[in-house]
């Protein structure tokens, strides 16, 4: 028992209580060492069970969210890492493109296409932005902004991933209204929630987003 005990404990899944009828000193030990959540030695009051089974639910509950917290933090400084090396390299490619557009000879095709790819560098400087925001590593922006407008621009980015058999809808306010919010977080924040709710509809079915004062 004490060996399936520590693989389940190796695992951090389960909760585990020892239980046993044996008093042998090396045994008890042995079982401590393998850091159950409790043991007991029989005979044992049914109190004293409860008690036990009701504190190992609670120390495996503070073990999980310290977990959870740790991975967290861990993508969290991948997260920053990567979004730094991907902004020195946005850095290094908006540099050469605005050399690119100090050339006369430059047909309007081409500097066309060289506006579309600015474009493209600033998006990805806006993801950045997001990326070491959910890092903790950058400063929150607050900005004046039309929600309306955000939501609308967020639902185009939900509406291309989601599955088709979500169907968007809006339910705007008549009457658009400037917050102080951070672009960014906000919009990250309709997406997590629209996530969340198709989550909650593997069969599809219909997302509103609303506004209202």
């Amino acid at each position: 028992g004490i060996e399936v005990a520590e693989k389940l404990r190796q695992s951090r899944d389960v909760p585990v209580v020892f239980l046993t009828a044996y008093s042998d000193p090396a045994l008890l030990s042995r079982a401590v060492r393998a850091d159950p959540f409790g043991y007991l030695v029989k005979p044992v009051e049914e109190r004293e069970l409860h008690a036990t089974i009701k504190m190992a639910l609670y120390k495996h509950s503070v073990e999980q969210k310290l977990v959870r917290s740790q991975r967290l933090e861990a993508i969290g400084q991948l997260t920053g890492g990567v979004a730094h090396d991907f902004n020195n390299l946005l850095g290094v490619i908006l540099g050469n493109l605005d050399l690119v557009t100090l050339d006369n000879t430059l047909s309007e095709k081409s500097r066309a296409l060289v506006d579309r790819a600015m474009g493209a560098v600033e998006r990805g400087a806006d993801l950045t932005q997001r990326l070491l925001a959910f890092a903790r590593k950058q400063v929150l922006d607050p900005q004046e902004a039309v929600v309306n407008t955000l939501i609308e621009s967020t639902t185009m980015i939900i509406e291309r991933t989601f599955d088709p058999s979500i169907q968007v809808e809006l339910d705007l306010q008549k009457n658009p209204v400037t917050y102080l919010v951070d672009p960014g977080q906000l919009e990250n924040a309709i997406i997590n929630l629209a996530i969340n709710a198709c989550d909650a509809m593997p069969k599809g079915g219909r997302l509103t987003i609303a506004t209202c004062l």
